[in-house]
């Protein structure tokens, strides 16, 4: 009788088994991948590429025969952003803070308009902020007219980003812009 109770058990049990060993293999890969990423971004950070080091890139292959893509830190955060990705690994927690890193105290004026040039309307993820520092750093040095563009191309590229545009409109009228 004992051994007819757990024969329904069985099948579930294996099934279980399968899915976990799945979505293990697949998170293993996943964290491999974004090993890879944060590793080929933090060469290009050392090097003092951060739009490449944040957002990746596509290079031509050694042999010139095609391109290949080097990862940034976007793409650690894209590996594990959804959120049944679980659990994070402790890569995902570095590249966001590498990212705040590059956005906060490395990006340049020319970094940062670089960045917008290349990706607006292509990959706006992180544009807004880059754009709001890229302001701060010309209202640092005095730039108020250069500071004052660049908030109001803020409001006008991103206006559905409640929090981008809120911020932009206060450090224009920080600035007395209108």
């Amino acid at each position: 009788m004992k051994k007819a109770k757990w024969k329904h058990l069985i099948a579930p049990a294996v099934i279980v088994a399968v899915i976990a060993a799945a979505y293990a293999q697949v998170w293993y890969e996943s964290y491999k991948r974004a090993e890879t990423y944060y590793d080929e971004a933090m060469g290009k950070y050392a090097a003092g590429q951060f739009v490449s080091a944040l957002k990746g890139e596509r290079t031509l292959s050694p042999d010139g025969k095609n391109y290949v893509f080097s990862g940034g830190f976007q793409q650690v955060l894209e590996t594990w952003e959804h959120p049944f990705a679980l659990p994070k690994p402790a890569v995902f927690k570095r590249a966001q803070a590498k990212i705040d890193e590059l956005i906060e105290e490395k990006m340049s004026i020319s970094d940062g308009e670089q960045a917008f040039k290349q990706f607006f309307r292509l990959d706006n993820r992180f544009l807004d902020r880059i754009l709001i520092r890229v302001g701060d750093r010309y209202a640092e040095q005095g730039q108020k007219r250069d500071a004052l563009d660049v908030y109001q191309t803020v409001l006008d590229a991103f206006p559905m980003n409640e929090h981008a545009a809120a911020e932009a409109k206060r450090k224009i009228e920080a600035l007395g812009g209108s």
